[in-house]
């Protein structure tokens, strides 16, 4: 154990405490067993520390047995295992229930706008995951799908009702026009009380609370119909990202604010891939406030439902399309509740750089299942009254939220050929409106939904969420690092669904959970392969299933017929015709050279061959959005032999017959230098695992990317100075 991180981060650290939570600052939440005196423990961490460049501060008066601790202006750029390495010192040191760093996930999440394509994970995302807009519906669909036109019809559009919104903030909308309370509207990013969306690109989400609080309660005359037009949206901006990578701290607090402000439900769009006790006991404080919490179940990760969905506090919504089947992005699970419409869902929209012209659009994704769900809660409440429900809970012995979560999963509207975990059914606003309030009948037990037998990792993850619950043994100190640790092993494990990772070095567990390593996270951790990230072939922003089309009808590289020169229309028509002929001609011939190499396969390039030409087909018929795993892998197979570079040096001689030099070996052998130049390249590993590739750069110096210095070092970077650390073992490059 040491504090030689957190000392190096109090010594470039600012000054001065900078107000609310900013996003990628280095933060840790320490938990208590009692609450303790905020001045003696920030005294005691001066001189732990050597210093007092730091701010430690109550996370809410409602919980006081939290505090934050925060280090002024130094941005997170620390490895996981440092930060719940560092989280464990301070346990044992202070004698603490727990310490949570905040912490972004080392694995890439959906993006809220497919159209907002901008890296690999994105495009190869938006195939296998979001699915093409359709302006045809109509703009009210979504609301008649969960059946509040004849609550409307009877004035109930949740006037009086308060829905608090923690999200990325809201931006100027004409749909917003009337919706907003900005009385009780927070920013637990700034501290302030301005929730105004900035829509930078720097963001992950950005504009994405504009077009939840619509779903939730534009007012006409609009295109966008939200479930509540009488409600009142609260927004409380508290992060820049909605998926897996959210810090939960000022989420946390966000959720605080809510309960401070008298919100009668809160509308929680967000999820990701970490548990947190603050955020747990902030979710517990506000069910006991009588508030109903909603949160989406997640996007892109079936059959993964992220937290906090999945939490006993709160109603997790999946979501469906206009033809009540699920949406093809929607994570399922025994955690959910019901669903809800999240496929071309019209929505209002802003964006970076669009000078402030609001534009309505269909979108997709469970945030909006949660939204609508949302704003039928403030129908329900405003319908029963307030007080009448929070006593009627008291009398029962459950939460408001478990009250309305019943009386949903009794009124679901459930289709023929319903599947299972995807909740009771759809949403009935009118039925769910028309069940009096004295027979609703106690909780009923949640559907089961078991992960597969054969998926380890997600038994353990299940089992791990189920054992935090109960509070057992160590499972407050090492919970929220092993819910990490599994949720990073299953995406990796997983990673032909279309999840990429920033690193093929899987994250390692800190020495605290090794010593108290739980059972489940054992089991879970031993069934990773642990075969590196997987890795979408080179995708130009123009839209992936464009892109793969001419990626696999481009002629040899750097001719007139390379995908740079092709359009979208003459690659499918290659691809319909001769294309595809010479398309598997030149991939039998590679697949011969590596077999008369004795490299790869033999099985799998065989399956591979078979499912070939229906790939090629579906490319030219622009249908890659149906191709299932095996015709994914395929597809992947087929690009890299295509289009990716790669060649062997043999005795200082480029190998022009290499199997997998392909097209490129023409033109690699007329580089004459390239021999010399390959002996400055070299494999970095990280304790033996491989973590990217390096390049000597003369001086003894090796230059490599980013992320895989992170890989293997820290940097502490401030207002006083960046300090590199190198120290989380045994580095080599390899020639």
């Amino acid at each position: 154990m040491t504090l030689e991180l957190l000392v190096a981060a109090q010594s470039v650290a600012a000054p001065e405490a900078e107000p609310g939570l900013p996003p990628d600052r280095l933060r840790f939440t320490l938990e208590y067993a009692s609450p303790p005196d905020c001045d003696a423990q920030r005294t005691r961490l001066a001189g732990m520390l050597g210093g007092d460049h730091f701010s430690l501060e109550p996370l809410d008066p409602l919980l006081p047995q939290f505090l934050v601790l925060q280090f002024p202006g130094v941005r997170r750029r620390v490895s996981p295992e440092a930060l719940f390495d560092a989280a464990d010192t301070l346990v044992e040191e202070m004698q603490l229930v727990s310490a949570v760093p905040d912490i972004r996930a080392s694995f890439v999440g959906a993006p809220e706008d497919p159209e907002r394509v901008e890296s690999v994970a994105d495009a190869f995302l938006t195939l296998t995951c979001w699915v093409a807009k359709d302006e045809a519906l109509p703009d009210d669909w979504a609301v008649s799908a969960i059946n509040v036109k004849p609550v409307w019809a009877r004035g109930i559009t949740g006037q009086g009702v308060l829905v608090a919104q923690p999200d990325t903030g809201v931006a100027d909308h004409p749909e917003l026009a009337g919706a907003l309370d900005l009385g009780h509207a927070w920013n637990t990013l700034t501290g302030t009380a301005d929730p105004t969306d900035p829509l930078s690109t720097a963001m992950g989400n950005p504009g994405h609370g504009t077009a939840t609080s619509s779903t939730v309660a534009s007012r006409a005359p609009g295109r966008v119909f939200g479930a509540a037009p009488g409600a009142k949206v609260a927004p409380i901006r508290c992060l820049d990202a909605v998926v897996l990578g959210l810090d939960p701290t000022p989420v946390a607090r966000a959720i605080l604010h809510a309960v401070h402000a008298g919100a009668d439900v809160i509308s929680m769009s967000l999820g990701g891939a970490l548990y947190s006790p603050a955020l747990a006991a902030a979710l517990k404080t506000a069910a006991r406030a009588g508030i109903v919490i909603v949160s989406a179940a997640g996007n892109c990760v079936q059959p993964i439902v992220v937290y906090p969905a999945r939490d006993p506090n709160v109603v997790g919504m999946a979501g469906t399309n206009h033809l009540d089947k699920p949406w093809k992005g929607t994570s399922r699970g025994r955690q959910v509740a019901a669903a809800a419409p999240a496929e071309n869902v019209r929505v209002a929209r802003r964006k970076p750089g669009d000078n402030g012209q609001g534009t309505t659009e269909p979108s997709q994704g469970t945030s909006f299942a949660t939204a609508l769900t949302a704003g039928v809660a403030a129908l329900w409440v405003q319908h029963l009254g307030r007080q009448r429900v929070r006593d009627e809970a008291a009398r029962i012995g459950i939460t408001v939220t478990d009250l309305f979560r019943t009386a949903l999963k009794a009124t679901a509207r459930r289709p023929a050929g319903w599947p299972q975990g995807m909740g009771a059914g759809i949403v009935d606003a009118d039925a769910l409106l028309r069940l009096d309030l004295s027979r609703i009948s106690p909780l009923a037990a949640p559907e089961s939904a078991p992960p597969p037998d054969d998926d380890a990792i997600l038994a353990a993850l299940e089992d791990s969420y189920d054992a935090i619950e109960m509070g057992d043994g160590d499972w407050p100190r090492v919970g929220t690092e092993a819910v990490y640790l599994l949720n990073d092993a299953w995406l990796r494990e997983n990673r032909a669904a279309g999840v990429a990772v920033e690193t093929t070095a899987s994250p390692r567990p800190s020495a605290g959970l090794v010593r108290h390593m739980p059972e489940p996270v054992m089991r879970g951790l031993a069934a990773r392969s642990d075969a590196g990230a997987f890795t979408p072939p080179l995708i130009a922003a123009t839209g992936p299933s464009a892109q793969y089309a001419k990626l696999l009808a481009a002629g040899q590289p750097g001719t007139a017929e390379s995908s740079a020169n092709l359009t979208e229309h003459e690659a499918r028509a290659r691809l319909a015709g001769e294309g595809a002929g010479r398309l598997m001609a030149r991939t039998r011939a590679s697949l011969d050279r590596l077999q008369a190499t004795g490299l790869g396969d033999r099985d799998a390039q065989a399956r591979m061959l078979e499912g070939a030409e229906e790939v090629i087909r579906m490319a030219a018929e622009n249908r890659l959005d149906e191709l299932d795993l095996p015709g994914r892998i395929t597809l992947e197979a087929l690009v890299r032999i295509q289009d990716r570079p790669a060649f062997r040096v043999i005795d200082g001689s480029v190998d022009t017959d290499d199997p997998l030099a392909g097209d490129w070996a023409p033109f690699l052998g007329l580089v004459v230098d390239l021999p010399d130049w390959t002996r400055s390249v070299g494999r970095i590993d990280l304790d033996g695992t491989h973590i990217g590739t390096g390049f000597l750069i003369g001086g003894g110096r090796v230059m490599t990317n980013r992320h895989v210095l992170e890989a293997c070092a820290d940097e502490l970077a401030g207002p006083g100075g960046s300090l590199w650390r190198l120290g989380r073992g045994a580095v080599t490059i390899d020639f």
